[in-house]
Order: structure tokens, then C-alpha cells, then sequence
């Protein structure tokens, strides 16, 4: 007759019981599902007869876009390739009520040599407009802080011209990663960017193409339940091994 003491019983119970539940709470759990999409400027297009070539990634979160922009055209050549603006558009939210709840990028004062100063990270100066209720405006209040790429060999603008090196209008420049936060009412985790028009500093426009799309993510928080279940579920079956009914 098969017997198992009741000690073992209790054990059993409690640990399938426990691990039964952290398991489905684990799983249960909702997935963040913030969607992140980059933009990039169509291969080959210039500004002002310059090659550009500029990234943005947008992420959409609960009543939030976080957008970050990186101007990758190496030692330009002219002003006409910093991008001073950008516009897009998404799918669900208004922008009644929206606002910049913070920025940030290097401020960089390229010098006449083509060497540069660098300051910051600080706020951008730049700031956001309402063309219609699904339709933003990132940009520059003045002809100053369009976003420049990076620097060429021996680590200077070389190829800078007049625009961009000593006194130029554009100076100073931002740098760098550019990061933007922004509340957007109504904007949820699903909310997708679906369109995004670069403005450069020659009042020559670009519209964006998509370069990548996220998909959703778990959120920490899930993984870890998940894996406390999983954890639980397995004490569960070892113990249940050692503990098989003996036969009298």
C-alpha cells in the first residue's frame, strides 16, 4: 500500500500551491508594449546641393513621445545640411495640451579654424508647435541650434564654410544625441508615428522613411514574475521527485 507522511503532503500542497499562483500572476501580467519606430532621410537627398543624412527614433508611451534625433552627415560642408525642424504626425492622441516636458543635447560653437567648443549637456531652446490636432512641430526659434553632425578628421569641422565656422549664423550649433519628451495627451503604448518630414536650414524639406519598427517588450516587472513562477514551478517537481509515495 502506497503511503506518503503528511508532512510531505503539506509540503507538496504548499509549494504547488505558491508556484501555481506566482506562475499565472507571472503570466497574467500585461506586456508594455511601447512602440518605437526610427525615421530616416531618403539615401542620396541633399539640402542646398549638400548630402544629409539624418535619424530619428520616436517611442510612444502612455500621454508620452520621446523622440531622438542624430545628425550622422560627418564634416558638412555648408549650414544647409544641419536639420533645423522636424514634422510628424501619429495615429491616436491630440496635441491640445501638449508640451516639451524636458530636453537635451551638447551645445557646440564650431571656431573659424574649424576646431569646436562644446557645453551642456543642457535644454535644447527649441520648441514645439500644433499644425493640427495629430500633427507636431519640433524647431529652433532662431537661425542658431540646428542640429550639426559630427566632426571630420583630426577631430575638426575641415570642411566647414562661412555658415557653420567662426561667426556663422547657425552658431552655435546642437550636437550629438538630441533627446526630446514629450506630452501628448491621449497617446498610449499601440500609438504609432506614421509620418515625419526633416526641415533643414535652406528651408529645404525631406520626408522621412522609415528605417526600422520595434515591436512590444516585456516590462521588467513581468519578466521577473514570470521567472519567480518558473522558479517556484520547478522547486515544485524536484521536491515532488524526492517525495514519491513508498510502497509498504
Amino acid at each position: 500500500m502506497a503511503t506518503l507522511r503528511a508532512q510531505d503532503a503539506r509540503k507538496v500542497f504548499g509549494i504547488r500551491w505558491i508556484a501555481a499562483s506566482l506562475l499565472a500572476f507571472g503570466l497574467s501580467a500585461p506586456l508594455a508594449q511601447a512602440t518605437t519606430v526610427t525615421y530616416s532621410t531618403p539615401a542620396g537627398d541633399t539640402s542646398g546641393g549638400q548630402p544629409v543624412d539624418v535619424q530619428a527614433t520616436f517611442t510612444t508611451d502612455a500621454n508620452t513621445i520621446t523622440v531622438t534625433i542624430r545628425n550622422l552627415e560627418a564634416d558638412p560642408t555648408s549650414s544647409t545640411q544641419a536639420l533645423h525642424g522636424i514634422d510628424f504626425t501619429f495615429d491616436s492622441g491630440t496635441t491640445n495640451g501638449s508640451s516639451i516636458s524636458s530636453s537635451s543635447a551638447i551645445v557646440r560653437t564650431v571656431n573659424e579654424d574649424g576646431s569646436y567648443t562644446d557645453s551642456g549637456p543642457t535644454s535644447t531652446g527649441w520648441t514645439l508647435s500644433r499644425v493640427d490636432t495629430t500633427h507636431l512641430v519640433l524647431a529652433p526659434t532662431s537661425n542658431a541650434l540646428s542640429i550639426i553632425g559630427d566632426p571630420g578628421s583630426n577631430n575638426r569641422y575641415n570642411n566647414a564654410d562661412g555658415g557653420i565656422a567662426g561667426n556663422g549664423v547657425g552658431n552655435p550649433f546642437l550636437a550629438g544625441l538630441v533627446q526630446f519628451t514629450l506630452v501628448v495627451p491621449g497617446v498610449t503604448v499601440v500609438t504609432q508615428v506614421d509620418s515625419v518630414t526633416f526641415n533643414f536650414a535652406s528651408n529645404f524639406d525631406l520626408t522621412g522613411v522609415t528605417s526600422d519598427h520595434g515591436t512590444p517588450t516585456p516590462e521588467p516587472s513581468t519578466l521577473v514574475t514570470a521567472g519567480i513562477g518558473m522558479v517556484a514551478l520547478g522547486l515544485y517537481r524536484a521536491f515532488r521527485r524526492r517525495a514519491k509515495p513508498k510502497t509498504a
